[in-house]
């Protein structure tokens, strides 16, 4: 429209008294008269405002200045309200930005909501996280940060990033909320935070919980009744740090819902807390639990943006298949290997573990547990566990030292060779400190009835649990004590040569190539130099005792069969 555009270009106001010519688009506009009046704002045109009378009109001088005034006051409002658009877009958007995508759960599904304050244009400090853990557990936290500003938002993804590294690391839940209460105090910042955390076990469906000043868990159960789990809660994060955060036991039955908010749900100036968590249990309870993200819709209907909300549901299902899992505990005995590998070996036979792969895990195990007791102190313990035609291999210790991996073992040396068997026999292999112990591993293998979780058929692969291996791994001559590993066989080293060579066929039927294959194919040489020094060394032993060689031979042979049997 030429008038409008002219309008606009020059900044000027334009009226029309009743009867002037007018461009067929604005003529039924205002008949009586027409009064284009562009609103300026901050040097530029913010828009235009079009007043139209149906009857004639006169304009005087007075209405004129008023329209142009009036014209003013509106572009500088609507350039106000684009800002306030503009701003609290920012803010949503920041406040997503430091929140988690939600990862996929076993035997659960968890769907999350925030919504930000309306109330003003500063950003919140309402926060949720679920963060996988391992042995099929996964931790849910909600919490909410004091204060609406920048330095809450800040502080809130402080708080949720420390929050989940204290559990990555294997903590009860009592340490890792203790842990972030002395973060926080260690700040020196006059903000406070309320949390909970919930640790749920999805094999078993049991959880612990812990509060630090926050709202209780509800539970809406499969039968549609629900329950507020009230119990003994600590402090706020930040507040003491005496606090103690004691932890409460919670129970999930297949199709139980799991419902965490922040206050801004269910308080505001209108209702107390009180009631707004009897509204909030009445309308879980009338949710249908099969659609949970509809049901965390439904609960934010008609919610008081006096705060920001966060909400975070999960429905318990249980687990389809239940891993099967053993432990033993190696206690430092001469023949400690050998009974960790003798627990494997009947173990892996009891669930159907192809001999193939039973001998790559009891060579694993051979390494690891050999070098933990030889490098560490304190117990050591040999985790297996079987998930989905996968089985796992984890020894945990009490040493607070990493792995090192050799980067140069000479012909001539006595260890350092384990570490490249464990890593050349598996896809990755890595370890992690826990609260409790190392581990080392786990180590995963298929099984003949399935293939390995990388879809890649007989792949190996080594890593992803809570903990270290030794700090340390080698191959030494305490084989001939029993503690070490499958070297003590047979004359002239025959036996051992077999079993080197069936490995490294193994090897090469799982696809190992490049540099993967050469490291095992040179640990294993090494291996068959380990099998000469060992006939050296009964050749040793035998004249130092004045035994005869072949007395001491068929005494290595014979303890060699018990043990494979």
């Amino acid at each position: 429209m030429p008038t409008l555009a002219a309008a606009l270009r020059k900044g000027r106001a334009r009226i029309w008294p009743a009867g002037s010519p007018l461009e067929p688009a604005l003529a039924d506009v205002g008949p009586g008269g027409l009064a284009v009046l562009p609103l300026p704002a901050a040097g530029r045109m913010a828009g235009a405002c079009l007043i139209g009378w149906d009857r004639p009109h006169e304009f005087g001088p007075d209405e004129r200045a008023l329209l142009t005034a009036s014209a003013g006051l509106t572009g500088q409002a609507l350039l106000r309200a684009h800002a306030f658009d503009a701003e609290h877009e920012l803010v949503g958007m920041l406040q997503r930005t430091l929140l988690p995508r939600l990862p996929r759960l076993p035997g659960a599904v968890a769907v999350a909501r925030y919504l930000p304050t309306t109330a003003g244009l500063e950003v919140g400090g309402d926060w949720y996280d679920v963060i996988p853990l391992a042995d099929n557990h996964v931790a849910l936290v909600i919490g909410d940060v004091q204060g609406h500003n920048a330095g809450a938002a800040t502080l809130m993804g402080q708080m949720r990033t420390a929050l989940r590294a204290y559990a990555v690391e294997g903590h009860a839940p009592d340490v890792v909320v203790a842990h972030a209460n002395r973060l926080l105090l260690d700040m020196e910042t006059d903000l406070f935070a309320t949390c909970c955390y919930v640790d749920v076990d999805m094999e078993q469906g049991t959880a612990w919980y812990v509060r630090a000043g926050h709202l209780p868990p509800v539970l809406r159960h499969p039968d549609g009744s629900t329950e507020i789990v009230e119990a003994e809660g600590g402090p706020p994060l930040g507040v003491s740090i005496q606090a103690d955060f004691p932890m409460a036991p919670l129970r999930f039955q297949p199709g139980t819902v799991l419902a965490l908010t922040t206050d801004g749900l269910v308080e505001s100036a209108e209702s107390d807390i009180d009631e707004g968590l009897d509204r909030f249990t009445g309308e879980l309870a009338a949710a249908d639990p099969g659609h949970l993200g509809l049901v965390a819709d439904a609960l934010l209907t008609g919610a008081h943006r006096g705060d920001d909300v966060a909400l975070l549901l999960m429905r318990y299902d249980g687990m389809a298949v239940r891993p099967l899992r053993e432990t033993w505990t190696v206690w430092r005995v001469p023949e400690a290997v050998r009974h960790a590998r003798r627990f494997t070996r009947r173990t892996l036979r009891t669930w159907g573990v192809s001999p193939d792969t039973m001998d790559t895990a009891l060579l694993v195990v051979s390494e690891l547990v050999t070098n933990a007791l030889v490098h560490t102190d304190g117990q050591v313990r040999l985790d297996l566990s079987l998930v989905n035609h996968r089985l796992r291999l984890a020894v945990a210790d009490a040493s607070p030292r990493s792995p090192v991996k050799p980067t140069n073992i000479g012909w001539e040396a006595t260890g350092g060779r384990g570490i490249l068997l464990v890593e050349a026999v598996s896809e990755a292999w890595g370890r992690c400190r826990s609260a409790a112990a190392n581990r080392c591993g786990p180590t995963s293998y298929p099984t003949p009835d399935g293939h390995s979780g990388s879809g890649r058929g007989r792949s190996r692969q080594v890593g992803g649990a809570r903990g270290p291996a030794v700090p340390r791994v080698s191959c030494r001559g305490t084989h001939l004590r029993g503690t070490g590993g499958e070297g003590a066989r047979g004359r002239r080293g025959a036996p051992h040569g077999r079993r080197a060579a069936r490995h490294l066929r193994t090897a090469r039927r799982a696809g190992m190539t490049g540099a993967q294959s050469d490291t095992y194919e040179t640990a294993l040489r090494a291996w068959r130099e380990l099998a000469r020094d060992l006939q050296t060394a009964v050749s040793e032993y035998a004249r130092e005792t004045g035994r005869p060689r072949a007395e001491v031979e068929a005494e290595v042979e014979r303890a060699a069969a018990a043990e494979d049997t």
